[in-house]
């Protein structure tokens, strides 16, 4: 029983003081690597975003399968339709929160499926990947027909209930007559079979303020807070 009583002190410790301290230092070294390759591109973005597309094998299998050019791109949970609430698994470990905190690579997600959220032109695209690497589900939404699009935080029930987890962002959306809930990170996990430079943590941040970033900016000109 005592034990016990430590473990679960030292535990309890470690979620509400350490992990944080390590998230913030992590979070604040990927902004700020993502700002200097920022700084080293100025003028160039969409130059720069395409040759990732052609090259880099995190992100160039995705444009085949959108058929149209990406503006941005993000990783999310499984889509939450009316009826629709299957429970994702949580992270546990704290390299995994860290993977998600810096987007280091897509395998840092304690789940063998993966999810994007991809602005085209005219459209809204939700991709399923499986571990294999093969597209399983593509759904694409024009977004002159969306109705109703906002942009929120889980709420305390979505939370508790394992709809969503602590640190996404919710974009809720009608169209044709079904309601759809999408719970996204703040970064870009790469395509399950693209391959890592040995610099992985420099490539995440290329990839976050090429994709990531613009999806978010892109977002919010299309959805209104709630």
């Amino acid at each position: 029983m005592i034990i016990f009583a430590a473990i679960f002190a030292v535990s309890l410790y470690f979620s509400l003081v350490i992990m944080p301290k390590m998230t913030a230092k992590a979070r604040a070294k990927a902004e700020k690597m993502q700002q200097d390759f920022g700084s080293s591109i100025q003028g160039r973005e969409e130059e720069v975003r395409q040759e990732y597309l052609q090259n880099n094998s995190l992100v160039s299998p995705f444009p085949a399968q959108l058929q149209d050019k990406i503006l941005g791109m993000i990783s999310c949970m499984e889509k939450r339709t009316t009826g629709d609430f299957i429970r994702q698994q949580a992270v546990g470990a704290a390299g995994k929160v860290l993977g998600r905190v810096t987007g280091v690579r897509v395998k840092e997600v304690d789940n063998e499926e993966h999810y994007w959220l991809a602005f085209t032109e005219a459209n809204l695209h939700y991709l399923h990947y499986n571990d294999s690497g093969n597209c399983v589900e593509h759904l694409s939404f024009q977004l002159a027909r969306l109705q109703n699009m906002e942009m929120g935080t889980p709420s305390t029930e979505e939370l508790f209930t394992g709809k969503a987890e602590v640190g996404v962002k919710r974009l809720s959306f009608e169209s044709n007559d079904i309601k759809y809930k999408f719970f996204y990170y703040d970064n870009l996990w790469g395509h399950p079979k693209g391959k890592c430079r040995k610099d992985h943590e420099a490539e995440a941040a290329e990839l976050n303020y090429l994709f990531a970033r613009p999806f978010k900016q892109l977002l919010d000109r299309f959805a209104v807070t709630a």
